[in-house]
């Protein structure tokens, strides 16, 4: 992450001190991808370099379908943990130990301003240094070609209501120490890794089935860190499920499952009698580069409606104005009438008010025949961002919402929460190197489909059919075998066994670690468990689940020098979550089990049922 900005609002990101940034020194962020999702940690240092003592907070942009779930900070010899509570307990908490004099901080999230954290840190003096760890998930996004985006956010845009345009008053602390790495992990079949970027290294294994990406020049780090990732296959349905930590409370003591799928929906396209309306920002913010993208879109769009549709346009700023008074015929008059406004277009509009053009919209005869789409082309968010979202949520009957995001540091949280409210798309076009066609092509398409209710009951049922074969494909393999590289010696009672070369584990849940198998899932399992002993020696073995002895197998050479070996088979029904594992048995367990190149003393387990 680099050091945040100054906005036309005088709002800044990172750590802040009033209205000012505290210097930041380094910047460590490694990103974990497996599958549909992203885990970041950050590590940040700041220092104070001013002559007096300073009241700090951190404002961190972040994507509106993250979540956060670690917080920590260093800073003037006190160690600050945040906990996730629920927010009314959370308030209650807080008010209850800043009454009594204690000292407490409050990390929240805005409902509509999801791509803002802000978390009070309490003062740091003249020359001292604060280290932040911070660390979230985020559901990476779909792109029109299949792939899957990242990105780390370096700049959100302006956010005002007023009319004109401050100018770039954008100002960055360059950090001394940048790092960046990711990895791609997972059983997905990776087709490739992309980035626009010159300076991230991209690196895939032989197996295809992992990735590196390393920052490789940290100079010039004023735009988001973004690369995409695209697997074989990524339509085909799939549930990943991760087993609670039962020492833990809370949700993380749970199991979750997480179900990804991308319906295919392709031919479906239905009547294409349609109503498009294009809402284009044309405010001061929209200067240069973003109102030209903003343009081209249009015109992409204008191009590629079908004959027959109805079109308008409605141009935005502090006030509105419509193309047509009501929308028109699709034909070469109507086109050309489009075509010029387009080519006219001008950010000199004053300030961003998206509500007053939506709501003239909304009060408009809407044609039966035709189902309203509106497409929402902006760059930034408004302060009544959850009276725009309700009004567009309120008529999701009648008319569907496709936003466009234009420029990096347009907001996630306006851009999805419109889109997700009109039961539309939401894209962002952030460069010239975006690839603008294929994403505005996607929305034409997605917008011609037939309406998804009507189609619902039929993707669902084949969705459940899908992921009930492929649940009850994981389900049944789970299997594992694993031996021990060397003899063992010194016994004693109740020892645990470790089996620390596994060739099998089908389901992940044995661990070489410990020697513990965790059931994956609920079923019917046999445990084999094979033990050698040799030259007048004996081993007795306990396999043990729940607390409770299963079996126990006895290898005994004691009355003679050669080689012996005992093996056990137990079937066991369990539960997910049950523990196995196995442990010397009485006595002092034996005098030694032999595992080498002669005799392989092994621990192996199938779910059958």
């Amino acid at each position: 992450m680099a050091s945040r900005i100054k906005t036309d609002t005088g709002k800044k990101y990172g750590m802040v001190s009033g209205q000012k940034p505290v210097s930041l020194t380094e910047s460590q962020t490694h990103v974990t991808i497996q599958g549909f999702i992203a885990n970041v940690e950050s590590k940040l240092t700041y220092v104070n370099n001013r002559k007096d003592s300073i009241e700090t907070r951190y404002v961190f942009p972040i994507d509106d379908m993250s979540a956060v779930y670690k917080f920590e900070a260093y800073i003037n010899g006190r160690h600050i943990i945040a906990e996730c509570q629920d927010k009314q307990q959370a308030t209650i908490n807080f008010e209850e130990a800043t009454s009594t004099g204690k000292t407490a901080f409050f990390l929240s999230e805005s409902k509509y301003a999801g791509d803002i954290f802000v978390c009070k840190l309490g003062n740091l003096d003249a020359g001292e240094t604060a280290v932040l760890t911070m660390a979230y998930v985020v559901e990476l996004s779909v792109q029109p070609d299949g792939d899957l985006n990242f990105v780390l956010p370096y700049v959100l845009n302006t956010r005002y209501s007023s009319a004109g345009d401050a100018g770039d008053t954008r100002y960055s602390v360059k950090p001394v120490k940048l790092g960046f790495t990711a990895s791609v992990k997972g059983h997905h079949t990776i087709k490739s890794v992309r980035t626009n970027r010159d300076d991230l290294q991209l690196q895939i294994s032989d197996d295809k089935h992992s990735a590196e990406i390393k920052l490789k020049d940290i100079d010039h780090q004023n735009r988001d860190l973004e690369f995409s990732v695209s697997y074989e296959k990524v339509s085909k349905p799939e549930a990943i499920l991760e087993v609670g930590d039962r020492k833990k409370d809370g949700l993380l003591k749970e199991d979750v499952l997480m179900l990804n799928f991308i319906p295919d929906l392709k031919n479906h396209c239905g009547n294409v009698k349609r109503e498009f309306i294009f809402v284009m920002d044309r405010s001061g913010s929209m200067k240069g580069e973003r109102m030209e993208k903003s343009k081209a879109a249009l015109l992409l769009f204008l191009k590629s409606l079908p004959v027959g549709c109805l079109f308008n346009i409605v141009s935005f700023g502090s006030d509105y104005s419509f193309l047509f008074d009501r929308s028109q015929q699709y034909n070469e008059e109507s086109l050309a009438a489009a075509k010029h406004l387009q080519n006219e277009m001008m950010a000199n509009m004053g300030g961003t008010n998206i509500l007053s053009p939506l709501s003239a919209i909304y009060s408009m005869e809407n044609y039966k025949e035709y189902p309203r789409q509106i497409f929402l082309l902006t760059d930034g968010e408004v302060r009544n961002t959850e009276d725009v979202v309700n009004l567009v949520g309120q008529n999701s009957h009648n008319s569907r919402v496709f936003t466009f995001g234009v420029g990096h540091g347009a907001s996630t949280s306006l851009i999805k929460n419109v889109a997700k409210a009109g039961a539309g798309r939401a894209t962002f076009i952030k460069d010239e190197k975006d690839n603008m066609k294929a994403k505005v092509r996607m929305c034409s398409k997605t917008c011609l489909e037939t309406v998804l209710k009507q189609r619902s009951e039929q993707v669902i049922r084949a969705l459940e059919f899908s992921m009930e074969d492929n649940l009850k494909e994981n389900h049944s393999h789970v299997a594992f075998f694993a031996y021990m590289s060397n003899n063992w010696n010194q016994l004693s009672k109740h020892k645990r066994l470790v089996y620390d070369v596994v060739d099998l584990n089908n389901g992940n849940g044995y661990n070489k670690a410990n020697g513990e198998f965790t059931v994956p899932s609920s079923g019917l399992y046999v445990f084999h468990v094979s033990t050698g002993a040799y030259d007048r020696s004996y081993a007795s073995v306990e396999l043990v689940s729940q607390g409770r002895i299963r079996n126990i197998g006895w290898a005994d050479s004691g009355d003679h020098n050669d080689r012996t070996f005992a093996t056990t088979v137990t079937p066991l029904q369990l539960n997910k979550g049950d523990v196995v594992y196995t442990r010397t048995g009485i006595g002092n367990g034996g005098k030694f089990i032999e595992s080498n190149s002669y005799i392989r003393t092994s621990f192996s387990g199938v779910k059958i049922n």
